[in-house]
């Protein structure tokens, strides 16, 4: 078995095309490769890179370098949608307030911890707690999420490619797929807006992150969103993400893309 390199048009690097042909008749047969063997070659040493000496893929890692498993799920027929059961939300402004003005409609309930004092940026905490029957919590922000995260399946997080932010949201996502809640910086994707991340051990807890939600994204998020839902059932899913301040709108747009991706799960639409 030999290999012939050629350089890939337009390209600063090569491709190789594997040929029983050169095993037999030597180099000079290589220019009359067909372009099926051609193809057939470059996806036998993109499927299996050890056969040139080279190492496999990675897996994908945060910023850190830590590993994290990366679930693809496809959506699944509008007959087969999950809806959660309970959204955990520790009650401030932005993603955590995303379900309060739709659970009702997804014949879902809310629970969770506000922080000590019922803090809450806009200064209504008390008044969203009373509403929806959130708690309050026995310390700060940090002792909010793990108590929320505790009591969660599965997290839905929003983050956004500003800089300086998502801190306590990637602690989150961490506490959820690595079991500690502690700073892993978490990069967006180059070719994607989104990362599902299937807990890699068990009794980890698997995780989507959505990045700059946007009336042009709704569509695309519900899909990936519904089909995230169908996969991995989880009863209890605990939003985190962004205030209201950081990422306008974040809060309504989270609510319409719950209703796109669950509401047909319960026939509301």
């Amino acid at each position: 078995m030999a290999i012939a390199q050629h350089s890939q048009p337009g390209g600063g690097h090569a491709v190789f095309a594997l040929s029983e042909e050169l095993a037999t008749r030597g180099p000079s047969c290589s220019s009359g490769l067909r372009v099926d063997e051609l193809e057939a070659g470059i996806r036998t040493f993109e499927q299996r890179p050890e056969i040139l000496g080279r190492p496999p893929p990675s897996e994908p890692r945060a910023a850190s370098g830590q590993p994290w498993r990366v679930a693809a799920p496809a959506a699944p027929a509008s007959s087969s949608r999950f809806c959660p059961e309970v959204f955990v939300t520790g009650g401030q402004t932005g993603a955590d307030s995303i379900p309060f003005t739709v659970y009702r409609r997804l014949g879902a309930s809310v629970a969770g911890y506000l922080p000590q004092g019922f803090k809450r940026n806009d200064g209504r905490g008390r008044e969203i707690a009373e509403e929806h029957g959130l708690q309050e919590g026995e310390g700060g922000y940090s002792w909010r999420d793990k108590a929320n995260a505790a009591q969660s399946d599965a997290c839905l997080a929003f983050l956004t490619t500003k800089p300086l932010t998502g801190r306590g949201t990637m602690q989150t996502v961490n506490s959820f797929v690595n079991g500690e809640y502690a700073f892993v910086v978490l990069a967006k994707p180059e070719a994607a807006d989104h990362l599902a991340i299937a807990p890699a051990e068990r009794g980890r807890r698997p995780v989507l992150v959505l990045w700059n939600i946007s009336e042009e994204r709704l569509d695309s998020f519900a899909e990936v969103l519904c089909g995230w839902l169908g996969q991995f059932r989880p009863r209890r899913l605990m939003f985190s993400g962004m205030v209201e301040d950081t990422w306008p709108g974040v809060e309504r747009l989270g609510a319409e893309l719950l209703l796109r991706a669950c509401g047909s799960a319960v026939g509301t639409s």
